[in-house]
């Protein structure tokens, strides 16, 4: 399993709730290599100036950590990388006073994430009904699964551990440009209190 980070103070949790630097901590670690944050922002067409301040404060928190340097063209081009594979909020230690503002923005980056993918999902599936394209094993985009699973803590963890050994071993793998396509995939799974 890769590494996983534990937020849990409000600073911590106000910089990775904003929908941008987590975007920038996305393209960082889909990219699989050091990169500077000037290679991030023409990936994401995105201003430099802007992507860097986010960098710096992806840095700030232990995200995203200094890789090296290369000097080109006279100038010193400073490469970065993601330090962890995921992240998950700790809610415990946060005071009763800041806990609903830091839950307001973590909720933020929850929906910011579904709604991403929603709009990816549907606009794939909208694109499909307008090449009017049955749908076969062959050219088959997408699927979407929901259902409710009945599992004890250890079977939870089991599931969890499982899943995400699946998940890194395909990004793992690489393939030639134009023979792979990108799949958007995004996993869940929460316990009903």
């Amino acid at each position: 399993m890769g590494t996983e980070r534990i937020l849990k103070s409000p600073e911590e949790i106000k910089i990775m709730s904003d929908p941008l630097r987590m975007t920038i901590f996305k393209a960082f670690h889909h990219l699989n290599r050091p990169a500077t944050a000037k290679q991030i922002a023409d990936a994401l067409t995105l201003a430099p100036a802007k992507v860097h301040y986010h960098v710096q404060k992806l840095l700030s928190i232990g995200i995203l950590e200094l890789d090296h340097t290369e000097e080109i063209n006279g100038i010193i081009a400073k490469f970065y990388k993601t330090s962890v594979d995921s992240f998950v909020i700790d809610y415990s230690n946060i005071s009763d006073k800041v806990r609903s503002s830091v839950y307001s923005k973590s909720e933020n980056l929850y929906i910011s994430t579904f709604n991403a993918y929603r709009d990816t999902f549907i606009d794939n599936i909208r694109k499909k009904v307008e090449k009017q394209q049955p749908t076969t094993s062959e050219n088959r985009s997408g699927f979407l699964i929901h259902n409710a699973l009945k599992l004890e803590q250890k079977d939870y963890e089991k599931f969890y551990g499982e899943m995400t050994e699946l998940v890194e071993k395909y990004m793992e793998r690489s393939c030639t440009e134009g023979v792979c396509s990108t799949y958007q995939f995004l996993c869940s799974a929460i316990r009903e209190e």
